[in-house]
């Protein structure tokens, strides 16, 4: 309760929330090996972030950007290409073209497999 009530203080206040690595992983329900696995393999949209004692700290926005990679994945979206879609969100504004254009070739891939199914691209 504690934790919870630091970081609405934070939000209230206008500070970002910040969370752990464990309170993102439980958050977006990835294993910290695989937020892990994710981070090196440049998914993440910001720039790491380290508290006082060097710890990796994130924001909201980490979240919510893990919470679509999680879905990405389950719709069979390949890593490269999430990282792509990394990059042009780290980029800004003027290129919201290509970012379509990457979520569009993906659709008309035909992903028709569920996220449990061993199922191909058809």
């Amino acid at each position: 309760m504690v934790e919870v009530n630091a970081r609405m203080r934070r939000t209230v206040l206008g500070i970002p929330a910040e969370f752990s690595i464990g309170q993102v992983a439980r958050r977006t329900g990835l294993s910290v090996h695989t937020f892990r696995l994710y981070e090196r393999e440049g998914l993440l949209t910001g720039h790491l972030r380290r508290d006082a004692g060097g710890r990796r700290v994130y924001l909201e926005a980490d979240v919510q950007w893990l919470d679509n990679c999680t879905k990405f994945r389950a719709s069979g979206m390949p890593l490269v290409t999430i990282r792509r879609l990394a990059e042009l969100l780290s980029e800004g504004l003027g290129n919201e073209a290509e970012r379509l254009e990457l979520l569009r070739e993906h659709q008309q891939r035909g992903w028709t497999g569920s996220t449990n199914s061993t199922t191909a691209w058809t």
